[in-house]
């Protein structure tokens, strides 16, 4: 998944910043921990409902 963003993030031409990823296993052992260590801010959540629901709030603010 850390390959995935840093690939993202050159074609995009993004930031670190510019981007936050959500994911349900940011722990040590879970799969989505490699993103963490990137530096890209990162939101835990519980299941994919829960992601569901931050994304559309994320979007909702910032397109306001």
């Amino acid at each position: 998944k850390a390959y995935g963003i840093y690939q993202i993030m050159k074609f995009w031409n993004l930031k670190k910043q510019d981007l936050i990823f959500v994911g349900d296993a940011l722990f040590k052992e879970g799969n989505d921990y490699l993103v963490k260590k990137t530096g890209i801010k990162t939101i835990q959540v519980k299941n994919y409902h829960q992601s569901e629901k931050l994304i559309k709030d994320i979007l909702n603010e910032t397109f306001k």
